[in-house]
């Protein structure tokens, strides 16, 4: 596996005052903190009314600490509930496109393997993924809760 240098963090947005200048506030600190962090960072809304801040950076460990400040800036707020997942492509020689995608509520990771561009996911590598990875991360258990993330903008 090979980053694609790319991540994202989806949230529910909530219609409040507070809530937009947090995350208008958490948008501008990725802007500055890019002279330190070099993560490029877009927010983009989904045909499910889901917000995402998409980030796109050469280095993994910028990527992993600008979703770390997402969530630290939104949980600090009180509106860590909004927050639904981290998203972590990467590229797979073998089999395309796969993504970790971290669980904001559980805080566990699970795989998502999407097959080519139809809407088919490849079980077979996600359960691959978890049998190589599970030593490292805290695993999602539950395989209801492997939730697909179709049509992320990473």
């Amino acid at each position: 596996l090979t980053s694609a240098r790319k991540a994202a963090v989806v949230y529910r947005p909530v219609d409040a005052a507070h809530f937009q200048q947090v995350a208008a506030d958490t948008l501008q600190m990725l802007h500055l903190s890019s002279a330190d962090l070099q993560v490029d960072a877009r927010e983009v809304d989904d045909q499910l009314g889901y917000r995402w801040i998409a980030l796109a950076d050469a280095d993994l460990s910028s990527l992993v600490a600008a979703v770390h400040l997402i969530g630290a800036n939104f949980q600090e707020a009180g509106f860590g509930e909004g927050l639904l997942a981290a998203l972590f492509p990467f590229r797979d020689s073998h089999a395309g496109k796969v993504y970790l995608v971290y669980h904001y509520k559980h805080g566990v990771f699970y795989p998502f393997a999407p097959r080519g561009e139809t809407k088919e996911r490849d079980t077979s590598r996600e359960f691959h993924l978890q049998a190589i990875l599970k030593q490292a991360l805290p695993w999602e258990k539950d395989l209801e809760r492997w939730y697909p993330l179709w049509d992320a903008p990473v």
